[in-house]
């Protein structure tokens, strides 16, 4: 079972409600729906006080997606839920558009270094 318990091998956290996505060491983007929101976008109160004041989210038992791609840790991510996207970056330069709602790898972009030392986007 899959679950944010490890925190070492978590790089990243993104929380748009109604998801939570986590990025990860192992090379994996790990996306779950958040259980109790309101079709106004709000978290209904069934965590208590202790799990509120903790951060908590009720998660479902399994996530909606576990996203491949990457050959190095994910280090960063950006949701965009009205383009159904998922945007995730890698340690290697990679970048992955996964879609939200089938979790399928839409679109992969590479970031080749520059001399002045950042990076540029190529594609690939």
């Amino acid at each position: 079972m899959v679950s944010l318990a490890s925190a070492e091998a978590v790089a990243t956290f993104l929380t748009v409600l109604p998801v939570r996505c986590a990025g990860s060491k192992d090379t994996t983007v790990i996306v779950w729906d958040i259980v109790g929101i309101t079709r106004t976008g709000r978290l209904r109160a069934r965590m208590g006080a202790a799990g509120a004041a903790a951060g908590a989210l009720p998660l479902r038992q399994t996530p909606r997606h576990v996203l491949h791609g990457h050959e190095d840790a994910v280090t960063c991510l950006t949701l965009a839920p009205d383009l159904d996207l998922i945007v995730s970056a890698a340690a290697d330069g990679t970048l992955l558009f996964h879609t939200l709602t089938t979790g399928r790898c839409a679109h992969m972009h590479a970031l080749a270094p520059c001399s002045m030392g950042s990076s540029i986007v190529s594609q690939s």
